[in-house]
């Protein structure tokens, strides 16, 4: 399925720097991918899954630029909003994503619930 948004979109929820080499579309189709894999079973509207999109895609892109939560001039520090094994709770974009998401699928996904291949195993002996 086609992208619902734009790398302008996206900017309007999140500060974009210039500098990152990474194609914004690589932020834009993984949010897709995870929208159209774990959202379209529901009765969300085409304008809900766009603003999902919009927020994943803001989550991905905070994820290869860390937002700072707090900087220190003297001794020079700074402290990130990232943190390790939240999934998409580790960005507040992540967590807006979720919320944004009335039907639940992204918080089951979030939590584990993600659809996992079964293998039956043939004796062919």
């Amino acid at each position: 399925m086609a992208v619902r948004v734009t790398q302008a979109e996206v900017g309007a929820v999140i500060e974009i720097d210039s500098s990152i080499t990474t194609p914004f579309t690589t932020f834009i189709s993984t949010a897709n991918t995870i929208v159209n894999q774990v959202c379209t079973d529901s009765s969300l509207t085409e304008a809900q899954l766009k603003l999902i999109e919009t927020w994943l895609a803001a989550h991905c892109y905070a994820i290869r630029d860390n937002r700072r939560s707090s900087e220190k001039a003297d001794v020079v520090s700074e402290n990130f909003q990232y943190k390790l094994g939240l999934n998409l709770k580790c960005t507040m974009h992540g967590q807006m994503a979720i919320m944004m998401d009335t039907s639940g699928a992204l918080e089951r996904y979030d939590k584990g619930g993600r659809r996992n291949a079964s293998f039956v195993s043939i004796d062919l002996t």
